[in-house]
């Protein structure tokens, strides 16, 4: 558990993660507590209907880029980086290779308080079990696409001028209720509000996520109607803190919106959501909204494939040789700087490059390269 280090909040002050630690309430309320945090995530867990099954044994796959870039994106200090690079590789191994970028804020914001173990176990639950999110950690996250359409058809429920208003802009559900459902609230939500966000999604599972949307919406109704244009909307859906703060201590005479953390995590549980008939209705919506426009995109995804393969041109990044500028170039000359193809390198007798001059493998360049280098070396030494 990260916060048992007592510097930690120190060294990650400029994390990504730790970028809504208002009023340093990891430090103040978080720490100082930190078994009673974790204990109560374990005892929710341990207590629902579904058994905590075995974990599988899985043989550990390669480390993707992705996953580096997401550490990068996650932590700041580079031995935590590490750490969750490789619990991310163990994650996705038992995944059967799915990966979703928002399981590494998910996963680092769990092992703030929980061991690896433990918290390998729950993002398994999390993915597996039907109560709480199975499906929305692929690569298409079509079920969690399908669910941002159940949300809307309980939108047009409780709130039909919001639902009417959003559709006017031409707002997809599945957009605004990516952070919300995908990504766990972990990038939008405060700490304040975000420990007791987990405390219902854990207890009650994917039903709390529109319950949590149904009590964002109530709170924001006036804001969302009175904006016309959609950055607007968009921005009040996705809680940025140019339009909306989330504190129990607000600032004086501030121009934002204000929500009440206790309130808006609260409020949730009063919406009757228990009733609709879930599967049907993710069977319609899917079919409805989903169904013709993910056949398309499979289509489009195939012919370009097919374009692909069919053409002659092998330049990934659209580099030419720099003399035919028709090949790609394999080499890099270290006496006259041009990118050129093994072809031209063996026939150039004049002109500035020549046969006799110094070549070397040539790699596109890649201003990520660096760091994730840095982070793969720091991986493999463990």
């Amino acid at each position: 558990m990260l916060l048992s280090k007592a510097n930690f909040v120190d060294e990650e002050k400029n994390a990504a993660l730790l970028n809504m630690n208002q009023d340093d309430y990891l430090r103040k309320q978080v720490q100082p507590n930190i078994a009673k945090f974790g204990d109560k995530w374990k005892d929710i867990m341990e207590t629902s209907k579904s058994a905590n099954a075995p974990r599988e044994n899985v043989a550990i796959m390669e480390t993707p880029r992705i996953i580096y870039l997401d550490a990068e994106r996650t932590f700041a200090q580079p031995h935590h980086r590490t750490q969750l690079i490789q619990f991310l590789t163990r994650v996705m191994s038992h995944l059967k290779g799915d990966y979703a970028q928002a399981l590494s804020y998910v996963s680092g914001f769990l092992l703030l308080v929980l061991d690896e173990d433990t918290v390998l176990d729950i993002v398994l639950r999390l993915n597996k079990e039907d109560k709480y999110v199975p499906g929305y950690w692929k690569e298409e996250a079509v079920a969690a696409a399908t669910d941002a359409y159940v949300f809307r058809h309980m939108m047009e429920h409780f709130f039909p001028k919001v639902a009417t208003h959003l559709a006017k802009l031409n707002l997809f559900p599945e957009n605004y209720c990516q952070k919300w459902f995908v990504g766990l609230c972990t990038q939008i939500l405060p700490f304040e509000a975000l420990y007791p966000f987990f405390d219902n999604f854990l207890t009650h599972g994917y039903t709390y996520l529109f319950q949590f949307g149904l009590s964002l919406i109530d709170m924001l109704q006036d804001e969302l109607l009175a904006a016309n244009d959609f950055a607007s909307v968009f921005a009040l859906l996705r809680l940025d803190p140019t339009k909306v703060i989330i504190t129990s201590s607000p600032p004086e005479n501030t121009k934002l919106k204000v929500l009440d953390p206790v309130k808006l995590i609260n409020h949730a549980l009063d919406f009757e959501v228990y009733d609709f008939d879930y599967p049907k209705l993710r069977k319609d919506l899917f079919e409805k909204h989903l169904k013709e426009r993910l056949a398309q995109a499979k289509a489009y995804a195939e012919q370009a494939k097919k374009e692909a393969d069919d053409s002659d041109d092998d330049d990934e990044e659209g580099e030419d040789c720099e003399i035919c500028h028709e090949m790609f170039p394999e080499l890099q000359c270290a006496e006259c700087d041009l990118k050129i193809c093994e072809e031209c390198h063996e026939k150039s007798k004049g002109g500035k490059h020549k046969s006799s001059h110094k070549v070397t493998p040539y790699e596109p360049a890649d201003e990520d390269d660096e760091e994730v280098n840095k982070l793969t070396s720091e991986v493999k030494k463990l």
